[in-house]
């Protein structure tokens, strides 16, 4: 794209990715500088059975963040930086698909701002998407406590089944409430 100079950053192995790579630019023409696996940050998390590469962008010391944009199919790859982060859908071979020019259409806006950063983050706003998505996850936590704590108390049938009742009627009033 002539606004922008392009870098591919992939979470695949060197050698895999420079063989696709090799067959989508073979002259890097468009792509003239790659970023592979071993230069993402491995990230453990906790009940998760495999890490998760993430790509830091300030592994590119010649440009700003202000002035960079990461494209992935995965937010988690851009996880430290949501604000330059596009997400878009993965690509499986359907004539039909319209997200590259979508993609292209939004990319050339973009370039006529002057922090593509900021715009790029108040067009997406990811991280009030993840903070809410926390915020939930928490929720979530704390019912399956309460659940865990319930569980112990019954285990005489006659008392979850009262228990239950009484949650049934409670939700039978906040609705009437309504």
């Amino acid at each position: 794209m002539k606004h922008y100079n392009m870098i591919i950053y992939t979470a695949s192995d060197q050698t895999y990715a420079d063989s696709v790579m090799t067959y989508i630019d073979p002259t890097k023409e468009f792509f003239k500088y790659r970023l592979y696996r071993h230069n993402c940050v491995e990230v453990k998390i906790e009940d998760h059975p495999k890490p998760l590469f993430v790509k830091d962008l300030r592994i590119i010391k010649n440009v700003p963040l202000e002035n960079m944009i990461i494209i992935d199919n995965s937010v988690l790859s851009f996880a430290f930086h949501l604000d330059n982060g596009i997400p878009i859908l993965p690509y499986y071979q359907n004539k039909d698909d319209v997200e590259m020019e979508n993609l292209k259409n939004y990319l050339t806006k973009l370039a006529k701002c002057d922090d593509l950063k900021s715009n790029n983050g108040a067009t997406f706003n990811l991280k009030a998407l993840l903070e809410e998505a926390n915020s939930q996850r928490e929720e979530v936590k704390e019912i399956e406590k309460e659940e865990k704590k319930d569980e112990k108390t019954l285990k005489n049938p006659e008392r979850k089944l009262s228990k239950i009742g009484t949650k049934i009627l409670v939700n039978m009033e906040n609705s009437k409430k309504v």
